[in-house]
């Protein structure tokens, strides 16, 4: 299991540095919130990118926080129900091995799932001007 972990790590930090590196020349590096604890764990980061593991378990709910345009990768099947800043709330089924690019968003998360939420996120510090 380790070992598949760090494999999809590695395509999820090659991706990201793709990304970076393909945007065009000339970009505003911005701080990172900090994330509601003790549901992130910052695996790695350098001033271009941050990734995060991020896990809830049944019935954990999250308060509101903000992430900059990011990757998201699903490590397992999961439903969440996700309050946007304006209080829209969609209730979503998140499947193990997809792949998510988001734009900067604010909100708050409850797993509302029969299963643990386990996703792995790499935030752009940095944004194309």
């Amino acid at each position: 299991m380790k070992g598949i972990l760090l494999v999809l790590l590695g395509i999820v930090i090659g991706i990201s540095v793709s990304a970076i590196y393909t945007t065009t020349t000339g970009s505003n590096t911005m701080e990172l919130e900090h994330l509601p604890e003790p549901y992130y764990t910052v695996l790695w980061e350098n001033e271009d990118i941050r990734i995060v593991e991020h896990r809830m378990e049944i019935g954990e709910s999250e308060p509101k926080h903000s992430h900059p345009k990011m990757f998201a990768y699903i490590m397992e099947n999961s439903n969440v129900r996700v309050t946007e800043a304006d209080g829209t709330v969609h209730e979503v089924a998140l499947t193990k091995g997809e792949f998510q690019e988001l734009s900067p968003w604010t909100h708050s998360i409850d797993n509302i799932g029969e299963t643990p939420l386990h996703t792995l996120l790499v935030e752009l510090k940095s944004s194309a001007e």
